[in-house]
């Protein structure tokens, strides 16, 4: 995922980030739960893709899919 920011972080004029899912679902979010009992997981998670996602300096899309 990393790589596919710093592609589109480094393209010169107008640009987006579009995210997209496969399948069913855009998403089956996080796993409260297990993430809970693996502190490791999210502080990589969170100081990692979450914020850079968040911070990310191009605008961003989401086409969301989902059950239907």
């Amino acid at each position: 995922m990393n790589k596919a920011l710093d592609e589109v972080e480094k393209s010169t004029g107008a640009a987006a980030l579009i995210t997209t899912g496969e399948g069913k679902f855009f998403s089956n979010g996080l796993d409260l739960n297990w993430d809970g009992m693996n502190p490791t997981f999210i502080r990589t998670f969170v100081e990692g893709l979450f914020l850079r996602i968040l911070t990310f300096p191009i605008p961003t899309i989401a086409a969301i899919n989902g059950y239907g």
